[in-house]
This record gives C-alpha cells, structure tokens and sequence, in this order.
C-alpha cells in the first residue's frame, strides 16, 4: 500500500499509547487492530468493546502464542468434552488388572505352601498384567475443542515452527478506530510498548489515507496470508491431559 501528501500528526517519546487507549474506550462502531503481540489486559478491552456490540477485528503475528500464552488464553476458549464410555471402560479394565495381579499373587503363594513345582511360572503374568493397567490408565477419556472470543487471524510466522522463509511476518501497527481514525507507528499493542518503549506514533484523520488502511486490512484480515486456526495456536496456551 501506499499513498502520498497525507495529513497526519506525528510524535515520538514514551507513552505513546494512551492516546490509541483512550480512544479505543470511546470507540462507538468498530475496532481493527494489527499487531504482533497483545497483552493480554488489552484482551480484556477488546472482548468488552464486543461484548457492546462493536465490530471488534484483531491480527496477530502467530509468534504471540509462544511470548503471550496468558493472551491466547483470553482470545481462545477451551471446551473439555468427557466420554464416560471410556472412564468407564479405563475404571473397569485397571480394577480387572488388578483383581488379576492379586490372584496370581495369591496362587503363587499357595504354589509355593503347597509345593507345587511350576508356581514360579506364575510370576511372568504379573509383568503382563501391569503393562496391560498402565494402557488403561493412558486411556483418554477427554477430548478438547477450542473457540475463539475474538474475531481474530493469527497469520502464520516464518519463526513459529523453526525458520521458514514461506512465511511473512506480520509485524505491522495499525489501529483503526470507527473507520474515522487511525494509528500507526512503532507501538505494540502492549503495555510494555503503549507506556514504557520510546516509541513513533502516527495518528491519521486523512480520509485518503483511512480508506487505504481499511482496505489493506480488509484484504489481510480475508486470508492474504496463510494463518493457524484457533486449535493450533491454543497449544501454545493449553494442555490435553488424557484423562
């Protein structure tokens, strides 16, 4: 994207972000941010401006799942679905394991008081059993799905899953406010950046110049670039316990 001779006020400093946060409070109809990271206090923001009833759009790097796992915690839901078949059957099995571990047990002791010559033949089951209660006790009994609470793309990194030159890194700022403000700059969507990082800041009114940031958003936003799907990422964030 480019364009020229467009009207914008530019500061540079610490802080940078309390502006872009005071107006995204006052945001009336839509919010669309890019961004690699998030904190995850800004989450909270962003799911209550939806939560009102705004158009809430989010981009983020894919690395954000590795540095802000408390974000993805907020921005993706975990459902744990139980088959009680399969706690059934894994309750059942270890109890029938055991059951048959303590009868060899108690047949090579009467093997053994009543001299019975191949009773040592009985200690190679017991091995057999427990090995047999160990898969039982890794039977999985849950299954996991994952929404988002955000209408959000992670475009995937180039330096998520070891280097891959394939990949883009999205690593632009952008903040569009109701379709009749935008930021742009150095400012992650962060605390560290919005308060404590000298940072650029650029604020745009210039209607030349919003139109061609929603656009470019529009398009990125639509699948310009390859992305990971909320279950994905969720690794990042999650565990899966098997039962």
């Amino acid at each position: 994207m480019q364009t020229h001779y467009a009207q914008a006020k530019i500061r540079m400093g610490t802080g940078m972000g309390k502006e872009i946060l005071v107006k995204l409070k006052e945001a009336r109809s839509s919010i669309k941010i890019v961004t690699p990271y998030i904190s995850a206090d800004f989450v909270d923001l962003l799911n209550e401006k939806a939560a009102q009833g705004l158009d809430v759009k989010l981009v983020l790097s894919s690395d954000v799942g590795k540095d802000k796992a408390d974000s993805i915690r907020k921005l993706i839901s975990q459902q744990v679905h139980t088959d009680y078949r399969s706690v059934n059957a894994r309750s059942n099995g270890i109890a029938l394991m055991n059951q048959l571990t303590w009868g060899l047990v108690i047949l090579m002791g009467l093997g053994f008081y009543f001299s019975v010559s191949f009773w040592w033949l009985l200690i190679a089951g017991i091995p057999v059993l427990r090995n047999r209660a160990k898969i039982y006790h890794k039977m999985r009994t849950k299954t996991y799905s994952y929404s988002l609470n955000l209408n959000v793309k992670f475009p995937l990194s180039p330096f998520t899953n070891s280097y891959d030159a394939k990949y883009t890194l999205v690593h632009s700022k952008v903040f569009i406010i109701d379709d009749d403000l935008a930021y742009t700059g150095s400012v992650n969507f962060t605390k560290q950046a919005f308060f404590y990082n000298y940072e650029t800041l650029i604020g745009i009114k210039d209607q030349r110049v919003l139109a061609a940031l929603i656009e470019e958003f529009d398009h990125l936003f639509s699948g310009a670039l390859p992305c990971l799907d909320a279950a994905t990422m969720a690794r990042f964030a999650y565990r899966e316990p098997y039962n």
